[in-house]
């Protein structure tokens, strides 16, 4: 009985040494859908952080140019729509009835591939690059906006495997750091813009991220 363990894994090893290699391709174009959320400073108070604790929705779309078997560079985008407090009103004087939070990023990226060959295809992801999160109060008696522009750094690691010639799909993890240069706040139509202070930034994270790549060239 002691023997079956050893045999299941020397088949296995047997079998991934004679399986075929899959030529790695330079170009590489992607597409994402799945969960992610925010985290808010914990000492302030919950009506001052307009994101609830469920995961929401974050889409991603990039492409990469794979120079080395191992190595590519390529461009990125995302959004976040999270799920919001509706205790959270922003500058407004009465309770809202519509709250929104939401960020987007623009981000060029580094990948560094674990394996050279074969159907599955492991890497790790860090990018620097432009990020903006939004959030929005709205009532009867008016609206509030608030804008944070700034830098952001994401951090990932995923796997994907071969379906398809050309196709790979599998799941990644992501965690984004926006940090904030510059707010613009609107109340009732009225806006004032101002340097961003210590305190606002926003960590966001992707819980899964079901992930396709088109690979060419």
């Amino acid at each position: 009985m002691r023997a079956l363990p050893v045999a299941a894994i020397l088949l296995f090893a047997s079998a991934a040494e004679a399986a075929p290699p899959v030529r790695r391709h330079r170009f590489e174009a992607y597409a994402g859908v799945g969960v992610g959320n925010a985290v808010c400073d914990n000492e302030k108070p919950e009506n001052d952080c307009p994101v609830d604790p469920g995961a929401g929705g974050t889409f991603a779309l990039g492409a990469t140019f794979r120079f080395h078997p191992h190595l590519a560079i390529g461009l990125e985008a995302g959004i976040w729509g999270f799920r919001t407090r509706e205790s959270w009103r922003g500058k407004l004087a009465d309770p809202a009835t519509d709250v929104r939070f939401s960020a987007a990023y623009l981000s060029p990226h580094f990948r560094w591939y674990w394996l050279s060959r074969g159907v599955a295809d492991p890497y790790l992801q860090a990018g620097v690059g432009f990020g903006s999160v939004g959030a929005s109060a709205e009532n009867q008696a008016g609206k509030y906006d608030a804008r944070f522009n700034g830098v952001g750094v994401h951090l990932g690691i995923g796997a994907e495997w071969y379906v398809a010639r050309f196709l790979r799909l599998g799941p990644q993890g992501m965690v984004y750091l926006h940090r904030s240069t510059r707010v613009c706040e609107t109340s009732n139509g009225d806006q004032i813009c101002r340097d961003a202070r210590n305190d606002e930034a926003v960590l966001a994270w992707r819980i899964l991220l079901l992930q396709g790549t088109f690979v060419f060239g």
